[in-house]
């Protein structure tokens, strides 16, 4: 066809008509050849990363999370899903992007404290860290707050300038009206993903592209008469709708189904996977390294002050997908760290260089 085109434009002095012309110019504005320099400046003007603070896997993504998508983490219940998205939140505020935290399962005051115990782990490492139980102490002054408590307080207060933590559980509430100090009140469900949109386009009127984080995806809501996989399913779609509409990253946070709690993370662990595997521009799962060996016990690995985990990269859409990157996750201070077991491999193959 371009040789074609080439051909009619060399002759069309001769040959063609107005109209011939006109056609063929437009025939040339559809052709990717011709919009080259268009389709490269659009790339160069929208490739943002978005760094997870956890530099193996950044390296794996070519920099970080691509905006315009949406990126889910999964994982069975207390294996750091939240703890691995909350991280990224503060990290992405620390560095100047306006980041919403939307959660209906931990309440703000959790997040607020487990939050404070991932930043002293930043700044102090495991040895000065504080647990959410440290941190109830100094508030509730059953410990004197001394100058390093104020310093990581003060730390904190700057890093976290850009985060915003949203309860929707009291969203929807309000929403309707209703009386919160019934407890009723909470079995009344509204549509999550209409309030997110108005969000986006408030934010949208000054010029801010937000990170939105919502935790978690089985718990979002669409309206009335849905069962929990028809809920899902529509708010995969609804999400993804609003991702690329509004160019935004979405991080969502997904539990998987009980029947694989004792394997390693697979696709099909995620509940309602058609929706997400589909939907998910890219998918993170989390699973203790030693999830499949015959003496590994969950009960018992718990009670360790590290958690020998890895992230599987089971989807990624722009670049490598089933990679496996070890990493700790320190429960105690809700943190994630380089595996030890990374690092000394990483110092060996330098040694053979």
């Amino acid at each position: 066809m371009n040789n074609r085109l080439e051909e009619l434009e060399e002759n069309k002095e001769i040959h063609c008509s107005e109209q011939t012309k006109q056609k063929i110019n437009e025939l040339k504005l559809l052709n990717v050849g011709h919009k080259i320099e268009d389709f490269l400046e659009d790339i160069r003007r929208e490739d943002r990363n978005l760094p997870t603070g956890i530099t193996e896997l950044d390296e794996i993504l070519g920099g970080g999370i691509k905006v315009g998508g949406i990126t889910t983490i999964a994982s069975r219940t207390t294996c750091g899903k939240s703890t691995l998205a909350l991280k990224i939140a503060i990290n992405l505020s620390e560095k100047g992007e306006q980041v919403i935290f939307y959660t209906n399962d931990d309440s703000i005051e959790q997040l607020f404290l487990k939050g404070i115990s991932l930043v002293s782990f930043e700044l102090f490492d495991k040895q000065g860290a504080y647990t959410v139980q440290d941190i109830r102490n100094y508030i509730c002054g059953r410990v004197p707050m001394d100058d390093k408590f104020y310093h990581l307080i003060e730390e904190y207060k700057y890093i976290t300038k850009n985060l915003r933590l949203i309860d929707t559980k009291d969203i929807l509430m309000e929403s309707k009206g209703a009386d919160l100090s019934n407890d009723k009140s909470t079995t009344y469900v509204d549509d999550h993903i209409e309030y997110l949109r108005k969000e986006i386009e408030h934010y949208s009127d000054v010029q801010i592209k937000p990170v939105i984080i919502l935790d978690y995806l089985q718990n979002i809501r669409v309206g009335q008469g849905l069962m929990e996989k028809a809920q899902a399913d529509f708010a995969m779609r609804e999400l993804k709708q609003l991702a690329i509409g509004s160019d935004l990253p979405i991080i969502l946070i997904s539990s998987i189904s009980r029947m694989h709690y004792e394997k390693k993370m697979c696709i099909q662990a995620l509940k309602e996977s058609g929706s997400i595997e589909y939907g998910s521009d890219m998918i993170i799962g989390i699973h203790f390294a030693d999830i499949e060996n015959n003496e590994f016990s969950f009960e018992k690995a718990k009670k360790s002050d590290v958690w020998n985990m890895e992230l599987v990269l089971l989807k990624n859409k722009l670049g490598q997908a089933d990679k496996t990157i070890p990493v700790d996750f320190y429960a105690k201070y809700n943190s994630f760290g380089s595996s030890t077991k990374y690092i000394k491999t990483k110092i060996n193959k330098k040694l053979f260089k």
